[in-house]
């Protein structure tokens, strides 16, 4: 008897033991549960490649892509690729788990404006040499090139405002009516950067602007008068314009050898009467 008491007791202990360890732990605070505080994206689209912004911050990727260690709650979700409609929208995330998105990508047509200003509009002038202090700038053409005595240049200057501020532009291009020949075989005609401003009706030989020393675009004008137009290219310049990374003082066309005798050619300007036929800048660009 006297043993079950015994062996009574020591159950009673260790029982108790196991109850003051287990309030002993509790009173420490323990070990506390996990909690899920993060969960993840799977970002698809169709076509695949398109840039990802989270919450308006590009990732650096491109879809497809798993965003990990996301905080739970509301993200923006962004997608944009060449020539593609921009897709965006919201995501909740559940901490533990992963949301899934595969967006279409809609084509984004090209649109195309042409900006082709009267002689109110628009801003352009030739200057010459021989005629230093003089200004052209009613004139109804533009002179180009080097003949015998002559030098001419002329200079042009755009309002992109009518371009819609959120577009990409994928194409543009300078186009001048080609009129009148002198002493032409084959002139070399380049397209260069003005750095500086200027004004149209005080523009002369001798207060010239700072242009740029290399040409973005040259093209050869013919002998003979084509009664057509002569374009530039000029994208990457406009592109620069229109985002704000060049000033926007407009360009200079002149001869890329004013050393040699290449003759000379005249060009519409926007003072000339027939509207059509005036100096006009086409850009091609679409709406993301």
């Amino acid at each position: 008897m006297e043993i079950k008491r015994n062996n009574y007791s020591k159950a009673l202990i260790f029982f108790s033991m196991m109850i003051l360890l287990v309030l002993m732990s509790g009173c420490n605070g323990g070990a506390p549960p996990i909690v899920e505080l993060y969960g993840t994206i799977d970002i698809n689209s169709t076509p695949s490649g398109a840039n990802v912004y989270l919450d308006g911050v590009d990732t650096g990727q491109v879809t497809p892509i798993v965003l990990t260690n996301i905080d739970a709650g509301d993200h923006i979700i962004e997608l944009r690729k060449f020539h593609y409609n921009c897709w965006e929208d919201v995501v909740t995330v559940i901490a533990g788990q992963t949301a899934y998105l595969n967006p279409p990508l809609l084509w984004a047509p090209v649109e195309t404006i042409t900006i082709q200003p009267d002689a109110v509009e628009g801003k352009d002038v030739y200057v010459m040499n021989i005629f230093p202090s003089d200004n052209f700038g009613d004139a109804t053409f533009l002179s180009l090139g080097v003949y015998t005595v002559p030098f001419a240049r002329s200079y042009l200057q755009f309002d992109l405002s009518l371009l819609p501020s959120e577009v990409v532009i994928l194409d543009t291009s300078l186009g001048l009516y080609y009129d009148s020949p002198y002493n032409l075989f084959s002139l070399p005609i380049g397209l260069y950067e003005v750095t500086e401003s200027w004004v149209e009706n005080t523009l002369t030989w001798n207060n010239q602007p700072a242009s740029s020393n290399e040409a973005v675009d040259i093209q050869i004008i013919p002998a003979s008068q084509t009664n057509d137009f002569v374009y530039w290219y000029i994208t990457d310049l406009v592109k620069g314009w229109h985002e704000g990374s060049i000033s926007n003082y407009g360009i200079v066309l002149r001869d890329t050898d004013e050393s040699s005798d290449n003759g000379g050619a005249e060009f519409f300007s926007s003072d000339w009467l027939t509207a059509n036929q005036r100096p006009k800048l086409i850009i091609d660009f679409y709406v993301p």
